[in-house]
């Protein structure tokens, strides 16, 4: 559609595709509850873990940054690597998911 205003286009879902705030806001298990940063690799966001009621930090990468081998290997890296950090300003890595 053109906005009659501007004159930009848009598009508007149909009826069966509008998703709820709780589908939008939710990832699996964990519950999005704020955006705390953005990189080059991914949204970091302030998350709880509905499974074990915990408050987290949930790093989503970027769409298609996980779709060749050595990409999910990269992810698999810094995962292992941040895992070992022990710091009061940096978050514990406890797991990571393949989804």
């Amino acid at each position: 559609m053109d906005c009659q205003e501007c004159g930009g286009s848009f598009c508007v879902p149909s009826a069966g595709s509008v998703a709820t705030v709780e589908e939008v806001r939710t990832l699996g298990r964990f519950q999005l509850l704020e955006r705390v940063g953005q990189g080059s690799f991914g949204v970091v966001w302030r998350a709880r873990d509905t499974l074990l009621d915990r408050i987290i930090a949930l790093k989503v990468p970027h769409a298609g940054l996980l779709a060749t081998p050595a990409l999910l290997e990269r992810f698999h890296r810094e995962a292992r690597a941040a895992a070992q950090l022990r710091h009061p300003g940096i978050v514990s890595v406890h797991e990571w998911l393949d989804l």
